[in-house]
């Protein structure tokens, strides 16, 4: 890239541009081909946007082959707890306690007791846990109608960019 994509340096060129011809303040596609004619900086946006989508193709390929793997790992963890299941119920109808190896030693203990709620309605009001968060979609819209909402506040949007891969 011959030219930087300093901000500074593209707003003082917009405005130098716009000086010798001030029709491109107000001419999006007349600043656009003499920006391209003039300077290399469109071909590199388009090169920096070829990375974005790359990097978009991969990220997708990576994300559904990690759903296979996952898939995979979950069987691989159902296919060991099936064989530590097995063992557990033999080892408990056998009595048998310890069972040694020269790479592992298993050993078959008591379990611990686990709460099981039968109804949840019936419980006391001070056995749950209340927790409380903001709504933003009632903050948001109360912001947007112009009240104050003390300890909240609308951030500067930046904007968004839309690239659509033919």
């Amino acid at each position: 890239m011959s030219q930087t994509l300093d901000p500074d340096w593209l707003a003082r060129l917009r405005e130098q541009l716009i000086a010798i011809e001030p029709d491109m303040a107000t001419d999006e596609e007349l600043l656009f081909h003499t920006v391209d004619g003039q300077t290399d900086i469109i071909d590199q946006l388009r090169a920096i946007l070829r990375h974005a989508i790359e990097a978009d193709i991969f990220a997708d390929a990576l994300g559904s082959h990690m759903k296979v793997l996952s898939k995979r790992k979950q069987r691989f963890e159902g296919r060991a707890d099936a064989c530590r299941i097995t063992v557990r119920d033999a080892l408990e109808v056998l009595g048998i306690k310890r069972v040694l190896a020269e790479d592992f030693t298993a050993t078959l203990s008591a379990g611990h007791t686990a709460v099981v709620v039968t109804d949840p309605d019936k419980l006391p009001a001070y056995l749950f846990r209340i927790s409380r968060s903001p709504n933003l979609t009632a903050i948001g819209d109360a912001l947007k109608a112009g009240t104050e909402v003390p300890g909240a506040t609308l951030n500067n949007a930046a904007p968004i960019l839309t690239v659509r891969r033919i």
